[in-house]
């Protein structure tokens, strides 16, 4: 028998009248973590590379640096709504499914998770829908709209489309 080579102490070797070789159990989970490695280190060049020319043609608009605390800046115009036995609720106003996977049910049963946390918490579930999505959330369970967050003079969501609010209360507890 004679040395081959070695790496990261393992040593390949090779029987030269059977002409088979040899890896200890060490010797490949070193090879197979050593190429995991390289193959995640090229699948992140390529997507970081795939994002930076997909992001010059097609620039993230929603990524506007005067719209990242657009929230914040209208709390002021929509915190009255989330009061009394509404003020400690399950928010569902980050939700959506791609328009490709729409119509599935998909959508539906992540309504239906929240609404059960909320349920099993004791608490109301609010959503804030977009534009022509209200009549979804409520056929999921949602009550009646209690208002718009992006009405009132000054509100900088003033330009966006949609904004209902919808609350889903606990059973017993009456709306506001």
């Amino acid at each position: 028998m004679f040395r081959l080579g070695s790496a990261g102490g393992c040593a390949l070797v090779m029987a030269s009248a059977q002409h088979s070789s040899l890896l200890s159990e060490s010797c490949l989970k070193f090879v197979f973590l050593l190429m995991l490695t390289i193959i995640g280190r090229l699948l992140k060049y390529f997507a970081n590379m795939f994002n930076s020319i997909s992001s010059f043609f097609q620039p993230n608009r929603a990524a506007n640096p005067a719209m990242l605390d657009v929230f914040a800046r209208a709390k002021p115009f929509m915190a009255h709504h989330w009061t009394g036995h509404r003020a400690d609720v399950w928010s569902l106003e980050t939700l959506g499914v791609k328009p490709e996977y729409q119509g599935k049910g998909y959508g539906k049963q992540l309504v239906q998770w929240g609404l059960e946390r909320a349920r099993q918490d004791c608490v109301s579930a609010s959503v804030i829908a977009s534009f022509d999505k209200e009549n979804f959330y409520k056929a999921c369970g949602f009550g009646e709209i209690v208002g718009n967050v992006c009405d009132g003079d000054g509100n900088p969501m003033a330009k966006f489309k949609g904004g209902e609010l919808l609350f889903k209360d606990p059973e017993g507890v009456g709306s506001q």
